[in-house]
């Protein structure tokens, strides 16, 4: 173990680098330890100014690490990993004329009323056609009550505008670049004084609508029972719900430790964490399983590995 004296020596040369201290500064230092009059004193001299200046230290490099950070995070993301404003991307089924546009995806560019077709631009070919909202389809998560069981399903385009337009607003994913709804499958807002039925506990709709202040509005902390949750750009598979869950728990462990900075709640920081996650799950699966979980995100637009966020 190192002695005090060196422990000094190396803060003092490390508060020169960091620009802490300067050399008169440093050897004004080492002039008071030197005017001790006993080994005693000086001793208890150097142990009192190495704590104030390793305390100066610590909370410089501390800053110099949260701004190579915010640094990072001014480097944004890819603008594929943010919904807002955007049309959604569905796949066409089941025509019969035009049987060549089946499993094509397309981007809606402009919805219809009730039954009326569809205009949507086929992503391959660029071609714009009007298709009824029956052949258009997009995948959302059914979420039931309980723990996991969490299902991909298939909307049909009218189905998925109802959800969008009756649903609630994750807020803090909007925040993260994501629009997603939320849906009840059975149950009514819950009023917090109706007594709570536990096999209508759904935790991990719970987690999804928390709000900046890490508690989710009152209708969605109880009997919440079985829900779908949409995504307003497109696609959202269970595989995408899981990546979701995922963030959503980490989040709430930073409440758990204090105040949680905005910028966790990111685009830069949900991408970092769900590559987090994606990358603990190849850890445990074969190259084919990951391969295929894979195949189903459509929300992770940076590479897998390990971040800080």
């Amino acid at each position: 173990m190192p002695s005090t004296k060196e422990v000094f020596d190396r803060v003092c040369d490390a508060s020169l680098q960091h620009g802490l201290l300067d050399q008169a500064q440093v050897n004004e230092l080492y002039e008071q330890l030197t005017s001790c009059a006993t080994d005693e004193q000086r001793q208890k001299l150097m142990t009192t100014l190495l704590q104030q200046k390793r305390a100066s230290l610590f909370a410089h490099m501390q800053k110099v690490a949260a701004d190579k950070l915010d640094q990072a995070y001014a480097a944004d993301v890819p603008d594929a990993a943010k919904d807002t404003g955007k049309m959604p991307t569905m796949k066409i089924k089941g025509l019969q004329s035009r049987a060549d546009l089946n499993d094509q995806p397309a981007q809606v560019l402009k919805p219809g009323n009730g039954e009326e077709r569809w205009q949507v631009k086929v992503l391959a070919t660029d071609e714009c056609v009007r298709i009824k909202p029956a052949n258009i389809f997009v995948k959302a998560c059914r979420v039931p009550a309980g723990h996991g069981g969490w299902q991909t399903v298939e909307l049909t385009a009218s189905e998925h505008a109802a959800i969008l337009e009756q649903g609630d607003r994750a807020p803090v994913l909007a925040r993260c670049g994501l629009e997603l709804r939320v849906q009840r499958e059975q149950c009514s807002p819950w009023d917090g004084r109706t007594p709570r039925q536990a096999r209508l506990d759904n935790q991990a709709v719970t987690w999804l609508m928390i709000e900046s202040n890490g508690y989710a509005p009152t209708p969605w902390q109880g009997n919440v029972g079985s829900c779908i949750v949409a995504r307003a750009a497109g696609d959202f598979s269970d595989g995408d719900f899981e990546l979701v869950n995922d963030y959503c728990s980490s989040l709430l462990d930073h409440f758990g430790e204090g105040p949680v900075k905005p910028r966790q709640m990111s685009p830069v920081a949900f991408q970092r964490c769900i590559a987090n996650s994606a990358s603990n799950y190849a850890l445990n699966e074969s190259e084919a399983e990951h391969a295929q979980r894979m195949a189903s995100v459509s929300i992770l637009h940076i590479p897998e590995g390990t971040y800080d966020w």
